[in-house]
């Protein structure tokens, strides 16, 4: 979902000409779109098989449970990654904010 939301912000400085300074910076190479785009790769790294953790009958036992143990080695990068995406939404909803203004 959040992959769809920056696809959105994006389509949309691409369309509109108009837009403020700090919407247009968060488009820019190395900017804040394209850290966010870094962060949420890494955190679907850490998760390479979306259905591990669920149980799902495609999945088998000892997925799951290498899964389950993996868990406790991955937390801390998992939290540190989603501190790291929290200040670019900050930086998003202010420049959403001043384009709105």
């Amino acid at each position: 979902m959040l992959q769809t939301i920056f696809k959105h912000i994006e389509f949309l400085i691409a369309c509109d000409n108009t837009a403020s300074a700090a919407f247009n910076d968060l488009a820019k190479p190395d900017g804040t779109l394209e850290h966010c785009h870094r962060i949420l790769t890494s955190l679907i790294d850490l998760f390479p098989d979306g259905d591990m953790c669920t149980g799902h009958a495609s999945s088998s036992k000892f997925t799951v449970m290498t899964a389950r143990l993996a868990w406790p080695f991955k937390e801390s990068k998992a939290r540190k990654l989603l501190e790291e995406l929290g200040r670019y939404k900050t930086a998003i909803t202010l420049a959403l904010t001043a384009a709105s203004a």
